[in-house]
């Protein structure tokens, strides 16, 4: 039986699947196996993995379901796995040659359920750029102690994952546990509620090296999706904290801070979003952003955001002024498609969540 099971969903990444198998096979820790999910893929993808020539690389196809079925996907891939230890390599990612090695010997605690560590961004050529996560949380969030306490690192908009994928290893019997792989409305991502949920079995380690290396291109998943998968991490924020205090020994100032911090951020979006729509001439929707701004609530500089937003947006005044306006307290508003983390989209899933929130304390 294999030590560790690398999971592997795939979905046409002929490009780049070649490089993925080849950073397992080149491992330096050789007790693995790899079990690839091909979604339904349309080009070649397939048939390279089939060429790799090694038998401890499965291929497991299936007809396309998609990323709406992504939590069902890699749970396929559970099923064929026989090892301790689970991995997770996407099809357009790959790892340095000591990933493994660095990481399973964190397991032989028997309290330590997840094993994570730095990531690289990397671009379509595989060329590194930064290193992820860009901020580490406390040193009890990494380690998880008390449980739940890496949850809530997790789910802080400051971090929204702090444990890439590529770059985390899981106990097998943890992840049985909590029902496998899991999904929340509307979030496209599975690693978010899956180790949000593995927090509450357990403690997490932390390898300080580079254990992934993360491709960014046009077809990946965040790929233009981001703002519906923020709007998804601040529901399951909000679950989990509805159900924190039956579940989990966590204070509860950590949950209230949780939930002020998000409040802040989704003010911050909303006159982003705002600001956007008012100079593309859109000022009724960019009224209604405005005004959910301020349903918010909160503290008075947050209010005062929310309200500069709305005026700026009644009177129709230019951008540059309408930045000046709305950067209370420092704030740093910028019309742009790198920070704009909204989209006209998000009024309506933020709407249907707001009352949830409750007013903020602390800004």
């Amino acid at each position: 039986m294999p030590r560790v099971s690398v999971l592997t969903p795939t979905y046409n990444h002929a490009r780049f699947i070649v490089e993925c198998i080849e950073s397992v096979r080149a491992q330096s820790f050789d007790d693995w196996e790899m079990i690839i999910v091909d979604d339904g893929s349309a080009d070649e993808t397939s048939s390279l993995v089939q060429a790799c020539g090694d038998d401890r690389v499965t291929l497991v196809e299936q007809e396309h379901a998609g990323i709406d079925a992504l939590a069902a996907t890699y749970n396929k891939a559970l099923q064929h796995a026989s090892g301790e230890l689970i991995a997770i390599l996407e099809g357009d990612d790959f790892w340095p040659v000591d990933k493994l090695a660095s990481q399973v010997p964190s397991f032989e605690d028997p309290k330590v359920v997840l094993v994570s560590g730095w990531t690289e961004e990397t671009n379509e050529v595989g060329t590194s750029g930064c290193r992820l996560p860009a901020e580490l949380p406390s040193a009890d969030a990494l380690a998880n102690s008390p449980l739940g306490t890496g949850a809530a690192a997790l789910l802080s908009n400051r971090h929204l994952t702090f444990t890439f994928p590529v770059s985390t290893m899981i106990r097998r019997s943890a992840l049985d546990a909590v029902g496998g792989f899991r999904s929340a409305p509307g979030l496209e991502v599975v690693d978010l509620p899956t180790f949000v949920a593995l927090a509450g079995q357990g403690q997490f380690a932390w390898v300080s090296e580079t254990c992934g290396f993360w491709r960014r291109h046009g077809d990946s998943v965040t790929g233009g999706r981001l703002p519906a998968i923020i709007d998804g991490a601040y529901r399951l924020a909000l679950d989990w904290c509805d159900r924190l205090s039956s579940e989990l020994d966590v204070p509860a100032e950590t949950v209230a801070r949780l939930k002020d911090e998000w409040s802040a951020y989704m003010v911050h979006r909303l006159v982003l979003l705002s600001l956007q729509l008012s100079s593309e001439g859109d000022r009724a929707a960019a009224a209604e952003a405005s005004r959910l701004a301020l349903s918010f609530g909160g503290t008075a500089k947050r209010r005062l955001k929310a309200r500069a937003s709305l005026l700026c947006t009644s009177l129709g005044l230019p951008s540059p002024v309408a930045r000046a306006l709305t950067q209370t307290g420092g704030s740093d508003i910028r019309l742009n498609g790198r920070d704009l983390i909204v989209d006209k989209g998000s009024i309506e899933r933020i709407r249907s969540l707001q009352a949830r929130s409750g007013p903020g304390t602390a800004d």
